[in-house]
């Protein structure tokens, strides 16, 4: 149950979803002003540490580059090319869930526009990634020197990529970090809104409360620093998880047990933006995720920083 647990967690929400440079003594709203041709490369760190009732037993590190490329620029919107490559050996997957996860993210192209303000609108390659998608998966289990382990891990994985909508949430997570401030407002005090969280999994949007402000504003020195914190309902994100955890049990001989599983799961968000202002590139796009049930603590961050 542990492991069915891990993956789900790794997958997550699609929790993001929260900048026009235009600027008072006060507030800033974020926007694009990208050129066509203009390249700019990334490098992507993530960590995962999970501790069960105070001992680490998990600590995964994983990093690779990502290179952004404006194909067009029109009053429209942009065209961008998202290329993911490796930076370094990639470790020995041994059929795990978190190395399975990993694995879908290097050699990946992404070629998708935005709207006028820099906010993700369509996805314009989604048949090359479902491709990307299979052949990955296949050749994980290949290689694989746990048999018994990547069977369970593919089922669990096909169960969850039966839809576009699925795969785009789980892909196209990095995009998703990156743009998630285009197109808003901040201010230097706290802004507290509700606001409804897509469900990966499906069902109901989770709902959620967001608290976004500027951490610091400097016109002189073209920078400015966005945090924004999220919550999600607890009680709700458990229901989300359980209805998921009967389904990737139905014929599987292990029926799931509503013990197995806390009635409350807490998920919390922090996020950290650095943005240039003239040029609306991102510096440094940061996420630490904690997501507690019980006595597991599952803390992961991932990091976006400019090359």
């Amino acid at each position: 149950m542990q492991s069915t647990l891990t993956l789900l967690l790794i997958l997550g929400f699609s929790l993001y979803g929260f900048c026009q440079n235009t600027i008072t003594d006060s507030s800033i709203t974020c926007l694009a002003h990208w050129k066509k041709g203009e390249k700019r490369t990334f490098i992507i760190n993530q960590t995962k540490s999970v501790t069960d009732s105070g001992r680490q037993t998990t600590h995964d590190v994983n990093s690779y580059e990502a290179v952004i490329t404006v194909i067009d620029s029109t009053s429209e919107g942009y065209t961008l090319e998202w290329q993911n490559r490796p930076v370094s050996e990639i470790p020995g997957l041994g059929g795990t869930a978190s190395g399975a996860i990993a694995s879908l993210f290097l050699h990946l192209r992404i070629l998708y526009r935005t709207n006028p303000r820099g906010k993700v609108d369509t996805l314009m390659n989604y048949q090359d990634i479902q491709r990307y998608v299979d052949l990955t998966l296949t050749k994980l289990k290949e290689m694989a020197k746990d048999k018994q382990a990547i069977e369970q891990t593919m089922k669990q994985l096909n169960a969850i990529f039966q839809n576009r909508k699925n795969v785009q949430n789980l892909v196209m997570r990095d995009v998703a970090l990156f743009h998630s401030t285009y197109g808003n407002s901040y201010t230097l005090s706290k802004t507290v809104f509700a606001e409804e969280v897509p469900n990966i999994f499906g069902g109901e949007p989770l709902p959620g409360v967001v608290t976004q402000y500027i951490l610091s504003l400097q016109p002189r020195e073209d920078r400015v620093r966005i945090g924004v914190a999220r919550k999600i309902d607890q009680e709700k994100a458990a229901k989300a998880i359980r209805k998921v955890l009967q389904k990737l049990s139905q014929g599987s001989g292990k029926p799931f047990k509503e013990g197995d599983l806390p009635d409350r799961i807490e998920i919390s968000d922090k996020y950290t933006y650095d943005l240039n202002l003239s040029s609306g590139w991102i510096k440094r796009a940061y996420l630490e995720r904690t997501i507690q049930l019980s006595d597991l603590t599952q803390v992961q961050t991932f990091e976006i920083l400019a090359k």
